[in-house]
């Protein structure tokens, strides 16, 4: 199958017009539609319904659309390992990175890289949002939890990054420490958006959940935990120490550790087509050199 005539297919489908799906491919009507002919022909039957209103796929070119971008992504992906064999790790490679890593652990990976692989250029994406188009061409996605893909993809746990309750030293010498669950209510809270936790209903470690109120939520763990920091008042928020790296140690305090929290997975993912590729394998490999020590002292409430 084409997929300069898969490609032009979707575009069509996206914009709703030949006009629109030439102008964003930056090819002539002419030759899309003679693409369109050629993959109707292949399929054939209609995959596209033509009116005066615009274009819209039929039942059949629907089946189309709902996997010929998972084919263009397995596509892209085998040309990068095909045009990888044998060579050495160099050259661009495209990162996505998590809203919220704390800047002392890029620069961490950034010297990791330094060091190790000197020719490679990478360029970190930030970003949480898994509905972001799949026709981006990321290389590797480090993501909390779980993320939905309709293309194959091999998932790989980095480390479990503990949730806790942390508070400044000063907040709390000011406001008092909780001993007890239901003493959170008087206290001042923000929250990790969590891709597996409610931000108002925080995970007990017996079980259950505890209904909170919190003042200030957010997806970036970096900002919250400055935010804490500074005294806003308690946070439930991911915990990893990189203490190990001689990174900035912060002074936060466990609080109600026993009673309150719980763990989310750090996972890597990247396209099937890859895993096979001497240069991702030798970043993946990188990657984990930098993570196992973010497990290896769970009861430290530090990110630097």
């Amino acid at each position: 199958m084409d997929l300069e005539e898969i490609r032009g297919f979707l575009a069509i489908a996206e914009t709703g017009s030949f006009l629109g799906a030439a102008t964003n491919l930056g090819v002539p009507r002419g030759t899309l539609r003679r693409r369109i002919d050629a993959l109707e022909a292949r399929a054939g039957m209609a995959l596209l319904e033509r009116s005066a209103r615009g274009v819209v796929v039929t039942e059949a070119g629907a089946k189309l659309v709902e996997r010929g971008r998972r084919l263009l992504d397995e596509g892209a992906a085998l040309l990068v390992a095909v045009r990888e064999a044998g060579r050495e790790s160099s050259g661009p490679l495209r990162i996505r990175l998590p809203v919220g890593l704390p800047p002392a652990g890029l620069i961490a990976v950034a010297e990791l890289q330094r060091v190790f692989m000197p020719e490679l250029r990478i360029t970190l994406v930030v970003g949480d949002d898994p509905s972001i188009d799949r026709s981006e061409d990321v290389d590797i996605t480090i993501h909390f939890g779980e993320r939905p893909s309709s293309r194959p993809e091999l998932v790989s746990e980095l480390v479990r990054v503990p949730i806790r309750v942390v508070g400044s030293p000063t907040y709390l010498a000011r406001n008092g420490t909780p001993t007890a669950v239901a003493e959170l209510g008087a206290h001042r809270l923000t929250a990790w958006l969590s891709p597996d936790h409610d931000s108002s209903a925080w995970p007990l470690r017996a079980g259950g959940t505890v209904p909170v109120a919190p003042a200030l939520v957010s997806n970036d763990a970096y900002m919250l935990r400055r935010s804490v920091r500074a005294g806003f008042g308690l946070g439930l928020l991911p915990d990893a120490n990189l203490d190990p790296f001689g990174l900035p140690v912060d002074e936060l305090v466990a609080v109600l550790d026993d009673a309150v929290g719980g763990d989310v997975a750090l996972n890597l993912t990247m396209p099937l087509a890859l895993a096979s590729s001497a240069k991702v394998s030798k970043v993946v490999e990188l990657i984990r050199k930098f993570f196992p020590p973010l497990s290896s002292q769970p009861n430290q409430a530090d990110t630097g």
